[in-house]
C-alpha cells in the first residue's frame, strides 16, 4: 500500500504521474511513485511521516455486497426553446437542459420555432 508525504516543491513547474500540475515554492501531498525519478532532487519531503495510506482498488469479487445492475436506461430528454438574442428581431433555439444554443448564427423567430418544432418532435410548448 502506497504512502502519502508531505513535499515542497523548491525549484519550477512539476507535474506529477496523476496530472496535477504543482508550482514553484508550493507544498504537496502524493506517494513517492507519483515524482518522476528525474525530478527528486527538485522536491524536499517535509516529514517522514505517513500522511494517509492509499487504498488499493478492490476486485468486484472482492466486494462483501454484490453490485446490483440497474435494469432502468434513463435517457436524457432535451426539450428545445426559442429565445430572443438581445433584441433586434434575432433568436436562437436553446438547449432547455443546458441552455446552450443549437444554431451557430442568429435566426429569425419563423426560422427558430421551425427548427425547435422539428427537435421536439412537433411539440413547441
Amino acid at each position: 500500500m502506497e504512502r502519502l508525504y508531505k513535499w515542497l516543491n523548491k525549484s519550477g513547474v512539476l507535474y506529477l504521474n496523476d496530472g496535477r500540475r504543482i508550482g514553484p515554492g508550493e507544498n504537496f501531498t502524493a506517494p513517492s511513485s507519483f515524482i518522476s525519478s528525474g525530478f527528486m532532487d527538485t522536491v524536499i519531503k517535509m516529514d517522514n511521516e505517513e500522511v494517509v495510506p492509499i487504498p488499493h482498488l478492490v476486485e468486484l469479487d472482492e466486494l462483501e455486497t454484490p453490485v446490483k445492475e440497474s435494469k432502468t436506461v434513463v435517457v436524457p430528454y432535451n426539450h428545445f426553446i426559442v429565445e430572443e438574442r438581445h433584441g433586434g428581431g434575432w433568436y436562437d433555439v436553446i438547449v432547455q437542459s443546458t441552455g446552450l444554443p443549437i444554431n451557430k448564427s442568429a435566426l429569425r423567430k419563423v426560422q427558430a420555432e421551425a427548427l425547435a418544432e422539428e427537435r421536439n418532435n412537433g411539440d413547441i410548448s
